[in-house]
């Protein structure tokens, strides 16, 4: 009759996907081929199926009919996949087993999804992700103190440029240019000290003591890790290796008459052999956001020498900095 659609094919049930700020809005409609008739049914005609859980307050709306709607659901047919013009492109078909219907507060009614619509992987740092970025410069100035045997080291102090460049949020590159000096004092001449002899003034003037300043220029390359960051502080270790060139210096070397009770002093300048002093760094610090780009450091250092020698001692160190990131963080 005029008041009734005839249902000759079975159900298509296609579902329109919107994805919009991480919510998932479904929207599940069935679509019917039915006997063509110029009398268009009324609204009254249709009511709304409570077969299936539906949520955000969406329902099914289907015409009236003896039959149940889950078996009209259920008894598809190829013929009957036919959508009217204009439709099929926004329609995506899902498998039926996907609206299980599930207890508001469940994980997730949208199961066995196609591989298109599936969700990306998570995304997991690695080795891939390291790239050279964030670049900085500062300037770093603090104490120095060697620790060799047999001989008194002064503590002195140290200075220098930091370049730094970040790997990842967790790791970087560090390269440092610095200047030392610090002074040791030994009442020995020759041998492993590196100090030539010198003759004394006068044969009743005996060697008191020798003392010997040691200004270098260092170069140091190394890897620093964040161990976690806490607001504007990021505490870190790192390890690298340097090279130590020591510089020209001058020998001051003390006599003593003491019959007389006399003092003679005595500058002899020296020039080291020229070679290189390996040593590998191990290092721990904080730093502090100060802004955007700058940023303050607080760090000590262990020096460990490839090659001990009296000369080339073990050191310990610890110097503030101030530097400028290029890029805000």
């Amino acid at each position: 009759g005029a008041d009734h659609l005839q249902i000759f094919r079975d159900t298509i049930v296609q579902t329109r996907v919107i994805l919009q700020t991480d919510t998932i809005y479904v929207h599940r409609g069935a679509v019917w081929t039915v006997q063509q008739t110029s009398h268009r049914p009324s609204i009254s005609q249709w009511s709304s199926s409570s077969d299936f859980f539906a949520p955000f307050a969406t329902s099914i709306a289907a015409p009236r009919t003896d039959r149940p709607l889950g078996a009209l659901l259920l008894a598809r047919h190829e013929d009957a996949e036919r959508l009217p013009p204009g439709l099929a492109g926004l329609l995506v078909r899902l498998p039926i087993r996907s609206f299980v219907p599930e207890r508001p507060g469940s994980r997730s009614i949208l199961t066995d999804l196609p591989p298109s619509m599936s969700p990306p992987p998570e995304r997991r740092h690695g080795l891939n992700d390291l790239h050279l970025g964030q670049f900085s410069l500062g300037a770093a100035a603090g104490w120095y103190l060697p620790d060799g045997p047999e001989v008194s080291w002064i503590p002195g102090f140290q200075t220098g440029l930091l370049l730094g460049a970040e790997l990842n949020r967790k790791s970087g590159l560090w390269l440092q240019l610095g200047y030392s000096k610090a002074t040791f004092e030994t009442d020995q001449m020759g041998g492993e000290t590196g100090i030539p002899e010198v003759e004394p003034p006068a044969d009743d003037f005996q060697f008191n003591l020798a003392e010997v300043p040691q200004p270098s220029l260092e170069l140091a390359l190394g890897l620093r890790y964040a161990l976690f960051r806490k607001g504007i502080w990021t505490p870190y270790l790192g390890a690298g290796y340097g090279l130590q060139f020591r510089l020209p210096v001058e020998i001051t070397y003390e006599f003593t008459n003491s019959a007389l009770g006399v003092d003679w002093k005595l500058e002899q300048a020296i020039r080291p052999d020229g070679r290189p002093k390996g040593a590998f760094l191990a290092l721990l610090g904080i730093d502090a956001d100060l802004s955007r780009r700058w940023a303050a450091r607080l760090q000590g250092a262990y020096r460990l020498p490839v090659a001990s020698a009296r000369t080339n001692p073990q050191s310990w160190g610890l110097q503030g900095s101030l530097f400028y990131r290029f890029q805000e963080k």
